[in-house]
C-alpha cells in the first residue's frame, strides 16, 4: 500500500465552523490511480492538500508506505509525495526561467550540477517539451506547455505518489487528451501512484483504476474497472448525476 487515508475530517472557521470533510477513508496501491470525482466545493482539493501534508486534518490519519505523515515533519518523504495544481501559471515564480524552476528541488536536495542537467533534460524528453523552453519564463509558455512543465517538476525528484488537482480543467479538449495520455504513460514508466482529483467523469474514467465520488465532504460511492475494461455502475444519486451530465 502506497497511500492510506483513515477517517479524515476537516472544518474551516472556529467552533461550529463549516465541515468540509467527514470521515473520509481511501487507499491507493502501488502503480494505481484513484480518481476523486465531485463538483466544486465538496472538499476534493482540501483532501489532496491534506494527503501531501500541506494542510492539517482535524482528525484522522495519513500513511505513506505505512509511515504516518504529519504537517511539517517526515522530511524523508518530502520529495516522495508531490502535488500538481489546476493553474500552472500560479505554480511558477514568474521571475525564474523554466531551467531555474526545474532545478530548484534538485538544489534543495544538493544534487550536483552535472546530474541536475542530465535529470532536467531527461524529464523534458519524458513530458515531451523542447529544451529551448528552458531559457523562457512562465508567461512565454502556453497553458499546455506550462502544465507539462509542472508535471516535470513534480517528477524530477522521483516521487512515489502524485496528487493531480484538476490539472486538465483549464485546458482545451485536445490538450486535455494529450495530458491525460501523458499521465497514463508516465505512471507506467515511473511506477507511480496517483490521486486524480476532477469534476469530469470522462477524465476520471480514462485515467483511473477506481473512482470515488465525494459529495458534501463524504465518499458516497465508488466503482472499479472490470476485467474486460468496462466499469461497475454507480448507485448513489449524486454519482449518477455526475455520470449523466456527460451524456446530456
Amino acid at each position: 500500500m502506497v497511500v492510506e487515508v483513515k477517517k479524515v475530517a476537516k472544518s474551516y472557521g472556529k467552533k461550529n465552523g463549516s465541515r468540509v470533510l467527514r470521515d473520509v477513508s481511501l487507499h491507493i496501491e502501488r502503480e494505481a490511480c484513484v480518481a476523486l470525482l465531485g463538483v466544486s466545493g465538496v472538499g476534493k482539493s482540501t483532501l489532496g492538500r491534506i494527503v501531501v501534508g500541506l494542510e492539517r486534518a482535524d482528525q484522522g490519519r495519513i500513511f505513506i508506505q505505512g509511515e504516518r505523515i504529519l504537517v511539517g515533519k517526515n522530511k524523508r518523504f518530502r520529495n516522495k509525495v508531490q502535488i500538481v495544481f489546476q493553474d500552472p501559471y500560479s505554480a511558477f515564480n514568474p521571475r525564474l526561467t523554466m531551467a531555474q524552476s526545474l532545478a530548484e528541488p534538485l538544489l534543495i536536495e544538493r544534487v550536483k550540477k552535472r546530474e541536475r542537467y542530465e535529470r532536467i533534460n531527461a524529464i523534458l524528453e519524458d513530458v515531451q517539451l523542447d529544451q529551448e523552453l528552458l531559457d523562457r519564463y512562465p508567461k512565454q509558455l502556453s497553458g499546455g506547455q506550462l502544465q507539462r512543465a509542472a508535471i516535470a517538476r513534480a517528477l524530477i525528484c522521483r516521487p512515489l505518489f502524485i496528487v493531480f488537482d484538476e490539472v486538465v480543467s483549464s485546458l482545451d479538449v485536445v490538450q486535455q487528451h494529450h495530458i491525460l495520455t501523458l499521465l497514463h504513460r508516465l505512471k507506467e514508466t515511473y511506477d507511480l501512484s496517483y490521486l486524480f482529483i476532477t469534476h469530469d467523469f470522462q477524465a476520471a474514467k480514462y485515467i483511473a483504476d477506481r473512482i470515488l465520488v465525494l459529495h458534501a465532504g463524504e465518499v458516497v460511492d465508488q466503482v472499479e474497472k472490470n476485467g474486460n475494461g468496462s466499469w461497475q455502475h454507480f448507485k448513489h444519486p449524486q454519482a449518477i448525476r455526475l455520470q449523466e451530465a456527460v451524456w446530456s
